[in-house]
Parts: C-alpha cells; structure tokens; sequence
C-alpha cells in the first residue's frame, strides 16, 4: 500500500494563489497513492460550492472522511483521510487547547483485502510548542482507549514542529517510528516549497513496515501548495495476528 501526507493549504500555493482542483488530482493519481492524508482541506459556505475533500474523492475514485476543525465565515477547513477501500469506522478527536487556534485527530478504519485492518490516524497539531505536547498527549490518550494494543496502524500530518524537539517524545509516548528518521535533514524538510528547512510534516507508524519513505520535491508540488508532501510504500502486519 501506498500512503501520502500532505497540508495542500486549502488549495492555494506559496503566494497564496488558487490551484486549480484538477491539477491537485493530477498530481496527487501520479503518486498512485492508496491512502491519503490531508490537512487544511476546505469547504466553502456558499451554496453549491464543491468541499474540496468530496470533490478530490470523486475524481480520484475514491472513499474520503472529512471533519472540519476552523471555522469561519466564508467556510471552514480541517483534516481529510481519502483511501481507495471503505472505512467502516470514523473518529473525530477535539484536540483544541485555546477557543481561538482549533485542531483534531481524525481516525479511520481502512479496510484492506486479503489483510488485517489499517487503522489511520491524521492530525494537523498548534503553533506552539506546549500545546502541541499537550496534543500529543491526548493523541496518545486516544490512541489506548480506541486502538487494540496490536493493531498496526498509520500517523500521520502537519505537526508544526520545525525544530524536531518533539519527534522523540512522540516516538516514545506512542511506541511509534518516524518513517524519515534515519534520513539526513534537509531530506526531511518539507516547508516551505521553495526552499524546504523545516520537518514539519511526519508519517509514524506502528506494526507497519515501511519502505520507500520520502519527500516529493519539485514540480508540479512546489506550485500547488506551501507544504511539500511525503509518500511511503507500507506492508503489514509484521506482529501476529489476535488469536
């Protein structure tokens, strides 16, 4: 399975200029990508108007999961999860610590033939560093409440963590791995398109094997949005099976 994380800035490049609806489905088919997980996804307020997590599953055939978490006046944005298999199961999880800067973790169940169940998680976290610890923490929380300690799954999104201090913490508050760990920084950098220094967006997995990690650079994703996106080719399980 192929899986994508990505903030496609509600469809807006660097200079904050529409993109086109059908060039981020292009770009996004190329990656042949069977799960994917974006944040600051938008749907407008006006009547008619196409949310773009509906309209993204429609052209790429597939199933999407949206909830909003910012809301305004024009309409509102948050995290979606599209996958190629149905998902039985959808969670919501308000990780908001002020009234002002709302966040949340969305969960899917993906449903994979011939394999056990992929629970996916997406998440867009704050833009200071102990709220975003303290997201992390309800992550965690909700992650042992609503996951079997041995299912495999996916985490995923913008973590707005430039400085990486708080990739350990989550490695081992969610006995998880950080699929770019081991690749130099700059291979890591995802923001801002044109010249990428900061980490902040992550793929972690558990129970999952992974392969083929990497940042997409370059056209046609340095003008559709001000994140670079990070794909991975995944395999599981590699833990036994619950009897």
């Amino acid at each position: 399975m192929r899986v994508l994380t990505w903030n496609m800035h509600k469809g807006r490049d660097a200079r904050r200029r529409p993109v086109a609806l059908e060039q981020i489905a292009e770009a996004l088919a190329a990656t042949e990508a069977d799960v994917l997980l974006l944040q600051e996804v938008f749907h407008g307020a006006a009547h008619g108007h196409e949310g773009q997590s509906h309209a993204l599953a429609d052209r790429l055939g597939m199933h999407a999961a949206y909830v909003p978490n910012a809301r305004y006046a024009r309409g509102h944005h948050g995290n979606a999860i599209l996958a190629r298999e149905a998902f039985p199961l959808v969670s919501h999880r308000d990780l908001s610590t002020n009234r002002i800067e709302r966040r949340g973790l969305l969960h899917v169940h993906v449903v994979v033939p011939g394999a056990r169940p992929l629970n996916v998680l997406n998440t867009h976290l704050g833009l200071n560093g102990l709220q975003r610890r303290r997201q992390v923490h309800l992550i965690a929380e909700f992650v042992a409440s609503h996951l079997p300690a041995d299912d495999p799954w996916l985490f995923g999104g913008d973590f707005n963590d430039w400085s990486s201090r708080l990739d350990g913490y989550i490695q081992r508050r969610l006995h998880a791995t950080n699929l770019l760990a081991e690749q130099r920084w700059r291979a890591r950098c995802t923001y801002p398109v044109g010249s990428p220094w900061m980490p902040l967006d992550r793929l972690y997995v558990r129970d999952v094997l992974a392969c083929d990690a990497r940042v997409l650079g370059g056209p046609p994703w340095t003008g559709l949005s001000d994140h670079l996106p990070i794909v991975a080719r995944l395999q599981w399980p590699i833990a036994a099976p619950r009897a």
